[in-house]
């Protein structure tokens, strides 16, 4: 994974906690999770050391479970999904997964905040 060109200029955060940042934004909270796959690039320790770092900072929060949650400010720090599309190509939509006959029930309206919201069916 290479890192973001001016992560360093502009935050003064290094390799490892950016390293850390990508890994909360891709979905590992648990502090376990994120050691196992930041270790090649630093110790326990050294993970710890930049957890608690970035908390200090108020990029990252501490929630009761004991996860960890970006905070707005570490969006700025993280590469915009926008560029990946544009890198790529254009978006491609995933294709529905099977369904057994008779099982799709998207005719049938959705209820939030008490209004209902009729879904389109099939590929929009």
């Amino acid at each position: 994974m290479s890192r973001h060109p001016n992560t360093v200029e502009r935050a003064g955060i290094g390799h490892v906690q950016y390293l850390i940042l990508v890994a909360i934004s891709q979905g590992t909270r648990d502090p376990r999770g994120i050691r196992a796959r930041i270790t090649e690039n630093a110790g326990d320790a050294g993970v710890e050391a930049s957890l608690q770092v970035l908390q200090q900072r108020g990029y990252v929060r501490r929630a009761r479970g004991g996860g960890y949650y970006l905070e707005a400010k570490a969006h700025e720090h993280l590469p915009d999904p926008s560029a990946l599309i544009a890198a790529t190509g254009h978006y491609v939509r995933p294709t529905a997964p099977p369904r057994r006959p008779g099982s799709d029930h998207g005719h049938l309206p959705s209820v939030a905040g008490g209004r209902l919201y009729y879904r389109t069916c099939g590929p929009a």
